[in-house]
C-alpha cells in the first residue's frame, strides 16, 4: 500500500502574519536585512515565531492551513506520509522552513504516531535571488518533478501544496505538478474567499522550446 507525499512551498506567511498580529515588530523585508547584519538573531526569531505558531497554527501559517487537514486524513487512513518543505535561499526562507519543520515533527510525534516523516528543508538554489530568479524557478520546477516521479515510481500518491509560495513559484509548482511523467493535484487557498482549492492533475504536453525562443 503506497503512502502520501506532501510537497510544500514555504514562503513568508508566518512572518507576515506575526507582524500583522503584533507578535514581532518588523516585516519580512526588514527582518531579511536585520538577519544579514546579525545572524545570531535567527534563533531568537525562530523561538518567537514557534510560540506564535503554537497559538493557532492555521491562522499563523498559510502552509499549515493548506496541508494539515489532508495530513490528518492520511493518518486516519493508515498512510505513511512524507513532507518536503521547499523554500528560497534567503534568511526568511530558512527561518520559516525551520519553524515549520519543528512544528510538523512535534505534530507527527504527538498526534500521528510518528508516521509523518518531515525531511530537512530543501533550499532551492537561486530562488529569491533577483539576479538569477528565472534560474531559481527552473530549479524549483526540476525539484518538484523529481520528487513527484520518485514517489509515483514507489506507488505513492503525491500532493503539491502551493499556498505558501509567491505567485511565480505557485505558477511553476502547478506547471511542474502537471508536466509529463508527473501528475499530482495541487492545493491552494484562494486569498479572497479563504477556501481550499484543489487543482486536479491535468495532462500537459510541452511544445518544442525553439518555437518560443523569440518571445
Amino acid at each position: 500500500m503506497g503512502g502520501w507525499a506532501h510537497i510544500i512551498l514555504v514562503g513568508a506567511s508566518i512572518v507576515s502574519n506575526a507582524f500583522r498580529d503584533g507578535a514581532i515588530l518588523e516585516d519580512a523585508r526588514q527582518l531579511e536585512e536585520k538577519l544579514n547584519m546579525d545572524p545570531n538573531l535567527h534563533d531568537y526569531l525562530a523561538e518567537k515565531l514557534y510560540g506564535y505558531l503554537e497559538q493557532d497554527c492555521k491562522k499563523a501559517s498559510a502552509e499549515l492551513n493548506t496541508c494539515l487537514d489532508l495530513i490528518v486524513e492520511g493518518h486516519m487512513s493508515g498512510k505513511q506520509q512524507w513532507c518536503y518543505l521547499l523554500t528560497s535561499e534567503t534568511n526568511i526562507g530558512r527561518l520559516c522552513s525551520q519553524v515549520l519543520t519543528r512544528y510538523l515533527r512535534v505534530f507527527s510525534t504527538g498526534k500521528l504516531d510518528g508516521k509523518l516523516s518531515v525531511l530537512e528543508p530543501t533550499f532551492i538554489e537561486h530562488l529569491g535571488d533577483p539576479g538569477k530568479f528565472t534560474n531559481g524557478l527552473a530549479n524549483l520546477f526540476e525539484k518538484i518533478v523529481k520528487l513527484i516521479t520518485y514517489h509515483k515510481s514507489k506507488g505513492d500518491v503525491v500532493f503539491v501544496h502551493a499556498t505558501g509560495g509567491y505567485k511565480p513559484e505557485i505558477a511553476i509548482a502547478i506547471l511542474a505538478a502537471n508536466s509529463p511523467g508527473a501528475g499530482a493535484p495541487t492545493f491552494y487557498i484562494h486569498e479572497h474567499f479563504n477556501q481550499l482549492i484543489r487543482i486536479p492533475a491535468l495532462p500537459i504536453t510541452f511544445r518544442k522550446w525553439r518555437r518560443f525562443s523569440y518571445m
